[in-house]
């Protein structure tokens, strides 16, 4: 396998792989290049030339009594893909918040610990398979060269191939914990929000629910008028300091849900939905009752 990325008009990167008992050096690599790319090519100059040794590895927890690792430090994996930044940026973007909701507001320690429930099945998903396709990428048995160009092109041509595997490498499919996944439904469970807008009363602009995300649990009411609502605010006011509270009606005030779009969206025509401070939703309830709202939270928020 040979692979060549044009980075200016005189300036290339060259990637391949080697057999592991193979020596090489720079003074290799043009001949390299012409026996794989079977092509006469003159290498003028070298400005960087490195071998790498690819690793596949990770640590048996993420979290051991008071220390926590994340990123290289807990997983290290195969650069195919480019999985490795992503991945320990959401280890990062997963823990920052809990460590933060434990040690500022006093909140249980097992917050902390969902960090490593949550991360750990992730990254060993990562592993597998970018050794998956490192093991592909780097065959040197002819009868699998073939397939080799023809993945390559069926993964860049088919929209839905290339869909699936951009969602994989951008991490957008997860879900915390894994969501029963169905077509019909818009948003589950465990799954990240969808990018969805609301109507700014104070502008008349029109505004994303991630852009007015202030770092608390994002509670969001869909109130049809019909229900008295002042227990379920009662206790959202009482734990202001972790909840931001955003009611949406045809009259809420300063957002409000134009046309019920959003309701409709989310076959909500009451209820309520819990945003963690991250971006996934927690809780989705078809009714505003105030136990299940209280039973899912209190497993994050501290003890009053």
């Amino acid at each position: 396998m040979l692979e060549v990325f044009p980075l200016t008009d005189e300036t290339i990167r060259i990637t391949g792989n080697l057999r592991t008992d193979e020596s090489f050096q720079e003074s290799d690599l043009q001949e390299l290049v012409e026996q794989r790319s079977h092509m006469p090519v003159h290498i003028r100059d070298v400005e960087w030339f490195s071998l790498f040794r690819v690793h596949n590895r990770m640590v048996d927890t993420f979290i051991h009594n008071r220390i926590i690792l994340m990123g290289d430090a807990a997983h290290i994996n195969s650069p195919v893909g480019g999985q490795g930044m992503n991945t320990g940026i959401a280890d990062a973007f997963n823990l920052g918040w809990k460590l933060w909701l434990h040690l500022k507001t006093g909140a249980p320690h097992h917050v902390v610990s969902t960090y490593r429930d949550e991360r750990e099945h992730v990254a060993r998903n990562v592993l597998q398979t970018t050794n998956i396709a490192t093991e592909m990428l780097q065959t040197t048995l002819p009868m699998l060269l073939p397939f080799q160009a023809i993945g390559a092109d069926v993964f860049t041509r088919v929209n839905l191939i290339n869909q699936k595997i951009t969602e994989r490498i951008s991490q957008l499919h997860l879900s915390y914990p894994n969501a029963l996944r169905l077509p019909f439904r818009r948003v589950a469970e465990g799954k990240i929000f969808p990018e969805t807008e609301i109507l700014r009363t104070d502008d008349g602009f029109r505004t994303k629910i991630s852009e007015i995300a202030d770092g608390r649990f994002q509670v969001l009411v869909f109130d049809d008028g019909k229900r008295d609502l002042s227990s379920i605010y009662d206790y959202l006011n009482e734990n202001q300091p972790f909840i931001q509270t955003i009611t949406l009606s045809k009259t809420s005030r300063p957002f409000f849900d134009q046309g019920n779009e959003l309701a409709k969206s989310l076959f909500m025509k009451r209820g309520i939905l819990v945003i963690r401070p991250d971006g996934y939703l927690l809780h989705k309830q078809h009714h505003v009752r105030l136990k299940p709202l209280q039973d899912k939270l209190a497993v994050w928020l501290p003890s009053s």
